[in-house]
C-alpha cells in the first residue's frame, strides 16, 4: 500500500544528484558557501587608515587683509588669497601672500612677499615661509629667503642659525650667509657667518 503525501516532494542528494533541487534553494546554497569563503579568507595586515591631523579653522576668508599693529610704529598690512583663523592656538595662517608699511603720508617704508605666514595673533609675531621678499625703498635693499622670524616687539627680523638669507643693495652689492638678525628702521644687518657676496665702496 502506497502512503500518499499532500504537497509535498522528496529529493535524493545522498548521491550527489542534484538535478531536482529547485533553483532558489541552489542559489541560496551557493551564496552561503561564497560567504563562508569570504569571513574565512579575511586577514588582518595591520594597516590602519590614515587620518588627517591638520587642525580645522575655525574660519576662512578668501582675498582679505590682517593688519599687525605696533605700539608707536606704523602698522604692517598683509593681504592674503587665504586667510584661516585658529582661535585655540592664537594663530592667524595666510597664504599667497603680500605686506607692506606705510608711514602717515602713505609712503612705502617697506614691503614684501612669501607663499605662507603664520602670525601670532596675540604677540603679532610671525613665521614668513617660502620665497621671501623684503624690500626697503628708502634704503635700496632687497632681503631674500625662504624661513625669516618677525619679532614685533623688537622689530627684528631673524632667519635662524642655519637659515640662509642674502642681502642685496641697489648699488649691486650682494652677501649671503646664515645667523641674519636685522632692523630695517635702523638699517641694521649682521650674519653669524658670511657665505659669500661682498660690498662695493666708493
Amino acid at each position: 500500500m502506497r502512503k500518499k503525501v499532500s504537497n509535498k516532494e522528496f529529493y535524493n542528494t545522498a548521491a550527489g544528484d542534484c538535478s531536482h533541487i529547485p533553483r532558489m534553494v541552489f542559489s541560496a546554497l551557493t551564496v552561503a558557501v561564497i560567504v563562508l569563503l569570504s569571513l574565512s579568507c579575511s586577514f588582518d595586515y595591520g594597516v590602519k587608515k590614515e587620518t588627517s591631523t591638520r587642525k580645522i579653522p575655525d574660519f576662512v576668508l578668501k582675498n582679505t587683509a590682517y593688519t599687525i599693529e605696533r605700539t608707536g610704529e606704523h602698522a604692517i598690512i598683509f593681504t592674503a588669497d587665504t586667510l584661516e583663523m585658529f582661535d585655540s592656538d592664537h594663530s592667524a595662517l595666510l597664504d599667497t601672500v603680500t605686506f607692506i608699511q606705510q608711514d602717515d603720508s602713505l609712503r612705502v617704508l617697506s614691503s614684501g612677499s612669501c607663499s605662507t605666514a603664520e602670525i601670532n595673533t596675540n604677540s603679532r609675531d610671525a613665521v614668513l615661509t617660502g620665497n621671501i621678499e623684503v624690500f626697503s625703498p628708502s634704503k635700496g635693499i632687497l632681503l631674500k629667503a625662504e624661513v625669516l622670524n618677525w619679532d614685533n616687539s623688537t622689530s627684528l627680523l631673524t632667519g635662524g642659525a642655519e637659515g640662509e638669507v642674502s642681502i642685496i643693495y641697489e648699488d649691486g652689492s650682494k652677501i649671503r650667509g646664515i645667523g641674519f638678525r636685522g632692523d630695517f628702521s635702523l638699517n641694521m644687518f649682521e650674519f653669524q657667518k658670511i657665505l659669500g657676496g661682498g660690498l662695493h665702496y666708493e
